[in-house]
């Protein structure tokens, strides 16, 4: 699948690398919100890196998707 339709295969991993992300950062952003502090850094840290990893998945999907259909022409 991966090779055949990436943007499919990477848009799920993005999905679910997002859903965790936001599951994990929006209770420290609540709490900054409240506080004005941070006290889960370590969540804070783990939820922005998966954040970046899908949106790395999603333009890597984006990407291979192109190449795959100007291959295919």
């Amino acid at each position: 699948m991966k090779e055949e339709r990436p943007l499919q295969f990477f848009s799920v991993i993005f999905a679910i690398l997002t859903t965790v992300s936001l599951a994990l950062g929006v209770p420290v952003v609540m709490q900054f919100l409240a506080t004005g502090l941070v006290g889960r850094l370590p969540s804070a840290v783990l939820a922005t890196g998966l954040m970046i990893l899908a949106s790395l998945s999603l333009f890597c999907g984006l990407v291979l998707d192109t190449v795959t259909r100007d291959g295919a022409s």
